[in-house]
């Protein structure tokens, strides 16, 4: 988790991120006396310094336990909800995006993907939020209206062909359509209007 949201910081559309990684980091730190060298996920097996000047291993995983006992006791358990699930089995990572355009989104998310292909974790992983929904209903309304544009196109052509009695009429009638159409969107490209859920309509 510590890894992939140093991954997330490293795009410039990123403002920050959000884990209990941080947490175990900050209180690793702040029980270290302050020490910056001690913001870290605790490694495997840590050497650990007793009160009288001896020094004992002592495994990650129950060194981390001990962090968030400890902080559960010191503050509220319900700081760790939006973080993880009661049981502890399940946790997120919330990165917090400076953009909300589909191409900075596309491009995010790719990333991600690509960066758990080639880390794969060792628990099932899944992307998710309000990014992910937005990206998922833009694509159908985007697609959606560009097959209403062809459909009215052909309907266009068709009607009048029938009315005209002329394929060539038909045409004609819908070359008008078409043009507006696609100077529009040229209009739009140029201009540097992105397609989304707002200029689609």
């Amino acid at each position: 988790m510590a890894e992939l949201e140093d991954t997330l910081r490293a795009f410039p559309l990123v403002g920050s991120t959000m884990s209990i990684a941080d947490y175990v980091k900050t209180i690793n730190r702040v029980l270290h006396g302050g020490d910056p060298s001690y913001y870290r996920v605790p490694a495997d097996s840590e050497l650990v310094q007793d009160e009288w000047g001896g020094s004992y291993v002592v495994p990650g995983r129950e060194l981390i336990a001990q962090y968030l006992q400890l902080y559960e006791m010191s503050a509220g358990p319900e700081d760790f909800a939006n973080l993880v699930d009661y049981n502890y089995q399940n946790a997120k990572v919330t990165a917090f995006l400076r953009s909300n355009r589909r191409t900075d989104l596309v491009r995010i998310d790719r990333a991600i993907r690509r960066y758990m292909q080639i880390h794969p974790p060792p628990v099932p992983t899944d992307l998710t939020g309000s990014s992910e929904l937005y990206l998922a209903v833009n694509d159908l309304v985007v697609s959606g209206q560009f097959k209403s544009i062809l459909v009215s196109l052909t309907l266009v052509f068709l009607l009048t062909s029938f009315m005209f009695r002329s394929p060539l009429a038909g045409l004609f009638n819908a070359l008008p359509l078409f043009f507006g159409i696609f100077l529009n969107f040229a209009f739009m490209g140029w201009s540097g209007i992105y397609l989304n859920l707002m200029t689609m309509v």
